[in-house]
């Protein structure tokens, strides 16, 4: 479903001329147009100090929250994406960011596009533009071939110490802990959060928006589908816990 910029400003404009900015309501912003999918948020929007613009499914009827002002869709993402590509379609993504003792091989991508496809209406899809970055934190080692996405509107971050391996996949929004390693072939979805000290194995995946916690060993090829909240050694398609976590398995 493509809009153009007339049939954009007359249904969005007087949105746009309020607010300047798009934002995730992780981090709200002042003055920012930003949106939900699910009533699980109602008690963030009534805590905003500042004004902002939400779009919000039908669950989601009112704010205690006067300086909220909601708009009611049925496809509150779709609405979003076509504010925040229209007020962003000048503008380049931030710069990543990279500490001064990282280690990335000459062939590794870091800071391109994920695939953010919003659904329309009438079943097409538009692409969300990426804005956000790549914050590469002190020791990270990245290896050859390795892709790390940059973020839509909140960044990629691979944490202190940690080590991506040849090529691996690393989505957009994606958080890599600290002293974990991401093993050759592995594939994390966007919006992953892998915890400290965790080793993901060869060829593994991991689905977007899972959340593993810290102490964690994926065996290789397994795919993990749902959160892990629990230490341990897990493995299989998907996954299941095998054994308690031992720091010194992989040396072994």
């Amino acid at each position: 479903m493509n809009l153009d910029d007339g049939q954009i400003i007359e249904k969005y404009g007087n949105i746009m001329d309020k607010y300047f900015r798009t934002c995730s309501l992780m981090y709200p912003c002042p003055l920012s147009i930003s949106f939900v999918r699910s009533l699980k948020w109602l008690p963030m929007i009534d805590k905003i100090p500042f004004d902002m613009c939400i779009f919000v499914p039908p669950s989601i009827a009112k704010t205690s929250n006067e300086k909220v002002t909601l708009i009611h869709s049925d496809m509150p993402e779709f609405e979003f994406t076509i504010c925040h590509n229209y007020m962003n379609r000048y503008l380049h993504p931030k710069l990543n960011v990279f500490a001064i003792d990282v280690n990335i091989h000459a062939s590794a991508i870091v800071g391109c596009d994920g695939v953010h496809p919003v659904y329309a209406p009438d079943g097409t899809f538009i692409h969300t533009k990426h804005m956000s970055y790549v914050d590469v934190k002190s020791k990270v080692c990245i290896g050859a071939g390795a892709t790390i996405q940059r973020g839509v509107l909140l960044p990629t971050i691979l944490d202190e110490g940690c080590y991506i391996d040849t090529l691996c996949n690393i989505g957009h929004q994606a958080i890599i802990g600290k002293y974990s390693i991401i093993a050759s072939g592995a594939i994390i979805g966007g919006s992953c959060i892998i915890g400290d000290h965790c080793f993901v194995g060869l060829n593994a995946t991991i689905k977007n928006g899972v959340h593993i916690c810290d102490n964690v060993i994926i065996g290789q090829g397994s795919s993990v589908i749902k959160d892990i909240v629990d230490p341990g050694i897990y493995a299989g398609f998907p996954v299941r816990f095998i054994k308690p976590y031992d720091m010194y398995f992989l040396s072994r």
